[in-house]
């Protein structure tokens, strides 16, 4: 089959398929990837284009009520791939824990357990292009110098890896063109999700092309892959229009979380006279490793049995390298040389002469990336990345404004409790105590001095939560097959349907859920009429 736009589709047509996806992020792309070779016939609606398109992102805005987003980050992306064109890849696995009930973190727990996740991880290192999956598994490091020095009873080392594939739009784009049973709309919005006269399943879904075309999609089975933000507004949108009754509302777009973000709070000061410090540094900061066959990196959470015997939330922290002054000012002078400035002999003259002085700096900080090595560090900067605990009142709703479409913005109340704080300010001591007793240098921690201090958290691009899973109708909003309660054939995909963030990056274990809802369907759908 084949891509094409939106803008091809007669008014009021009504498309006919066996699956219909709405969103080609990593979620939607994974869920056609593993049911393309399956007899159905999948329908992938994408609001934007091929590459981010500025029509479609404007479709993203967001009012704020709660706490601020880091609205400066472009990572809310429409477009094939998704936000996986302008994020990181980190892979990380989530812990046992959680996916726990733990009695003092309210509202947590999923209905499934990791065992239910772990047999997809294969899929979703196949999607990302990740050589060995288990290594991401800390018992595979155990006799790294990292996890040698640094893991004990109260403190966990953690496994950070990256696949060779990022931008998945990139990466799968071509692959998906050549399916014979996929078939991709691009700058296709979805608008209302439309029940049938039974209340119990969804008819049509609604869609409006860019260039204002409305028309509709007619299928036996619908996911909602849209993201964090947008598949509880997609739900919202359709309480409004003709509503599917059987749901309970009040869970949707409740508990919204990211990972509250940090990098101002901690830095380690290096003893710069310890002679094991340049490989001590490699180790800690993202490297490139020859057993897991590319870049590594190691972060650090409290123990399980920390968490449980504190009541701790399970947040982490890692750590990059900031070279030296000397070093950084080759680099700002590098920056001048290369950045477009006046022409002319004279001012050439003049930038090549203030980047002569530098260049053996320059020379060995080149040395030094060839052989994937931080540039005579000076210290090194710790990033934070918080668990926060699932709050109802921090949720997704419909706001004032109004998209091109005529249809409401969501809008967005995200609240941090003071739980996030108290677990980060344990980890930032467990830190310190760690590295003096390694003697690689002094953590300074402004949690550490003052223990009133409450940080001005940035998000993470993480959002998770707002049509979460659960066991029932009252608690969340889809249920262990990520199907949503109360409807037959609604589904949800990506890490809105986490009941709780947990310390890893989402990304993985959105991609893994997916292809096991993929392999849901396939065995499923054909019960579905």
């Amino acid at each position: 089959m084949t891509f094409r736009h939106a803008g091809t589709i007669a008014e009021n047509d009504v498309l006919k398929t066996d699956i219909c996806i709405v969103g080609a992020g990593a979620a939607g792309i994974t869920l056609a990837l593993e049911l393309e070779n399956s007899r159905f016939r999948v329908l992938l609606l994408e609001s934007g284009d091929t590459g981010p398109l500025e029509a479609a992102d404007e479709l993203n805005q967001l009012e704020i009520a709660g706490h601020p987003l880091n609205v400066a980050a472009r990572v809310r992306r429409r477009c094939l791939g998704g936000t996986t064109v302008d994020t990181y890849g980190r892979c990380v696995l989530p812990d046992a824990i959680d996916f726990e009930s733990r009695p003092w973190v309210t509202d947590s727990g999923w209905p499934i357990s990791e065992e239910h996740i772990r047999p997809f991880y294969p899929q979703a290192a196949r999607i990302v292009g990740l050589d060995r999956p288990e290594l991401l598994e800390r018992e595979h490091w155990l006799d790294h110098p990292v996890s040698q020095s640094f893991a004990h009873d109260n403190l966990n080392v953690r496994i950070h890896r990256w696949g060779r594939y990022i931008d998945l739009g990139r990466a799968w784009g071509n692959h998906l063109r050549r399916s014979r049973t996929v078939e991709v709309l691009l700058q296709a919005t979805a608008v209302d999700c439309r029940a049938g006269e039974s209340g119990t399943r969804i008819q049509q879904l609604a869609v409006r092309g860019l260039n204002g075309v409305h028309f509709a999609v007619q299928a036996r089975a619908f996911v909602l892959a849209c993201g964090g933000f947008e598949n509880p507004r997609l739900l919202l949108l359709s309480r409004q229009g003709e509503s599917p009754p059987a749901m309970n509302w009040n869970p949707v777009g409740r508990y919204y979380m990211s990972h509250p973000r940090s990098e101002t709070l901690a830095t380690l000061q290096l003893n710069q006279d310890k002679p094991h410090l340049g490989k001590a540094v490699r180790a800690l900061v993202l490297h490139r490793d020859q057993k897991a066959r590319g870049r590594l990196q190691f972060g650090f959470s409290p123990s399980e049995l920390l968490q449980r015997k504190e009541g701790l939330l399970n947040v982490s922290g890692f750590f990059y390298a900031v070279s030296d002054a000397k070093v950084l000012a080759a680099q700002r002078a590098l920056a001048d040389f290369t950045t477009p400035q006046a022409t002319g002999r004279t001012a050439f003259l003049a930038r090549l002469g203030a980047l002569g002085g530098h260049l053996p700096t320059l020379a060995q900080g080149a040395m030094g990336r060839l052989m994937a090595k931080p540039v005579r560090p000076h210290h090194l900067v710790m990033v934070d990345q918080c668990e926060q605990p699932p709050d109802p009142g921090s949720r997704i709703t419909l706001g004032q404004g109004s998209d091109r479409f005529g249809n409401p913005l969501g809008k967005l109340d995200w609240r941090i409790a003071a739980a996030t704080t108290t677990s980060l300010r344990r980890l930032h001591g467990l830190l310190f105590e760690a590295f003096q007793r390694q003697g690689l240098g002094r953590l300074q921690s402004r949690l550490l001095d003052d223990p009133d201090l409450v940080p001005d958290y940035q998000d993470c691009a993480h959002p998770t939560g707002t049509t979460r899973m659960s066991v029932d109708d009252q608690h969340g909003v889809v249920d262990s097959t990520c199907r949503i309660h109360g409807l037959q054939n609604l589904f949800v995909a990506g890490s809105s349907v986490f009941p709780v963030a947990g310390q890893a990056n989402p990304t993985f274990t959105i991609i893994a859920l997916a292809a096991r809802l993929a392999h849901h369907l396939r065995d499923t759908l054909p019960e579905v009429k």
